[in-house]
């Protein structure tokens, strides 16, 4: 691989709504925008002592919503309407926890984030990786339809002993009503 002078990730997030009879169906499938917290993150490993866990830097929790910021870009720093751990229902299909968030350098108190279990990260090539993110029957069945998702690293800035996550991309999509009928299946792959 050459050494490059520039750093340009890309994203790209397609979502599978899957039926509880097996069928499956893409619904949604664009870009996505990496966000300024990428490069913060980034910029905090290459600099961390080797005492730090890698495990901070990696992409590991996400968050969904009900709202949508009505314009977007690389300085957004969180979801408009992030759900609640309530609101990811009483028994979900994922791993939620509630910690503090990373906005605009500062902590904010108790956001609701779901894990990203290790056997739905792949890598795709030498450049990319993709992770699975999935709501099940039992996950996240609202009244109100889900609009926004974001990813995010653990904990860049090394907080401890909880750790503190960071929004690292964000993407909008069309409103989709969630029930127990279907899972999604958010697959969300970052190319560096």
């Amino acid at each position: 691989m050459a050494n490059q002078d520039t750093y340009n990730p890309r994203g790209h997030l397609e979502i599978v709504r899957i039926w509880n009879n097996g069928t499956e169906e893409t619904i949604f499938s664009e870009k996505n925008t990496i966000v300024s917290g990428m490069g913060v993150g980034l910029s905090y490993m290459f600099a961390a002592s080797a005492q730090r866990s890698i495990k901070d830097f990696q992409i590991g929790r996400f968050q969904v919503g009900t709202s949508s910021h009505a314009t977007y870009g690389a300085s957004t720093v969180k979801l408009a309407s992030a759900l609640t751990v309530a609101q990811y229902g009483a028994n979900p299909d994922i791993v939620v926890s509630s910690l503090d968030q990373v906005v605009n350098g500062v902590k904010q108190t108790s956001s609701a984030f779901g894990i990203i279990p290790f056997n739905l990260v792949r890598r795709v090539d030498k450049t990319s990786v993709q992770f699975g993110l999935l709501l099940g029957p039992n996950t996240s069945n609202l009244s109100a339809p889900l609009k926004e998702i974001g990813l995010f690293m653990n904990n860049p800035f090394g907080y401890s002993p909880i750790p503190s996550p960071i929004l690292v991309a964000y993407k909008t999509y069309s409103p989709v009503e969630k029930t127990d009928q279907f899972s999604l299946l958010f697959k969300w792959t970052i190319t560096f």
